[in-house]
């Protein structure tokens, strides 16, 4: 039993909670280094303890956060050999034609891709990447996302037309889930939505992001509900006239991120949110509650083993 106690505290506790929440903290504040320092520490310990759902999906994503650090700091060739490394790793532990290959490979590298602007290689991992899904079999959360890719393939090749299609049909696919994966969900609405952006339709992206931020209240997913409703205060930003709309997403926002654990990316994000908010108080010529997000970023600052 002690044993067991002990299994449990390290993991969910000191791993999960305390140590994988300062490494974000960290890379928050552009503090890479310590943060490449305590991932690489919780990514031994999940290498040695990745036989449950929770822990697998945390050991996939940790390389694609070290990468993400290396990249910040403009060490591109760091950046690319962590990745590949990751992959060759998954690919001897779980098989090329497996769950978490094709789950890596989806989630993370062809995102980095992505982010490096190199599409050949994004879509030559596609290709594989319908080549063990064809083998593995996914559901339709997971085509919806399949959807989502090729959507992101055509915009970086500026097939924009292509693009907008498919990110239609991904959006249309994963509402018609009987169960949605809400991270996938989330991830489909926010493309479609900066593609609407992006060709000046920010009118049919709000309300997009409106019904999802619904959606993921209605659903009890509140830091998915926290992210949506920051990304509906930036659509609203673009036009001077919505101003106080922003202000009131922004208001929500920072109302549900206060009710999460203290580890969650957006919480220790929210300074940012307060400084965004802050400036949007500025433009509206609401100097006072400028001011009072002034104290509050200061009592956060002399008190903050309270928050």
């Amino acid at each position: 039993m002690s044993a067991i106690l002990l299994y449990l505290f390290l993991n969910s506790i000191v791993f999960e909670k305390f140590i994988l929440g300062k490494a974000n903290e960290n890379q928050i504040n552009n503090k890479c280094e310590n943060a490449i320092i305590i991932y690489n520490l919780a990514y031994f310990y999940y290498g040695l303890n990745h036989y449950s759902e929770t822990n697998r999906q945390i050991y996939l994503q940790i390389p694609y956060k070290i990468s993400n650090c290396y990249a910040q700091e403009k060490k591109k060739e760091k950046a690319r050999e962590t990745v590949m490394k990751a992959r060759d790793k998954i690919q001897k532990q779980y098989g090329f034609y497996s769950k978490e290959n094709a789950t890596f490979v989806r989630k993370y590298l062809i995102e980095y891709y992505f982010t490096n602007h190199n599409s050949s290689m994004a879509k030559k991992e596609f290709h594989n990447l319908l080549a063990i899904y064809k083998k593995i079999g996914y559901d339709g959360n997971v085509m919806s996302d399949l959807i989502r890719i090729c959507g992101d393939l055509n915009y970086q090749q500026k097939n924009y037309d292509a693009a907008l299609s498919f990110y239609e049909m991904a959006y249309n696919a994963i509402n018609k889930q009987e169960k949605i994966d809400y991270e996938i969900y989330s991830k489909i609405v926010d493309k479609f939505c900066n593609y609407k952006i992006k060709n000046n339709d920010s009118e049919e992206a709000i309300e997009t992001y409106k019904k999802a931020v619904k959606k993921l209240h209605d659903a009890k997913q509140k830091e998915l509900e926290a992210e949506m409703l920051i990304k509906t205060a930036h659509a609203y930003e673009k036009d001077e006239m919505f101003l106080n709309d922003a202000i009131s997403s922004y208001q929500e926002a920072i109302d549900t991120i206060n009710t999460l654990p203290k580890n969650s990316y957006s919480r220790q994000n929210l300074t940012t949110y307060y400084t965004a908010l802050k400036e949007l108080y500025k433009k509206t010529r609401q100097d006072y509650k400028a001011s009072e997000i002034d104290l509050e970023l200061a009592r956060r600052r002399r008190f903050g083993f309270l928050f």
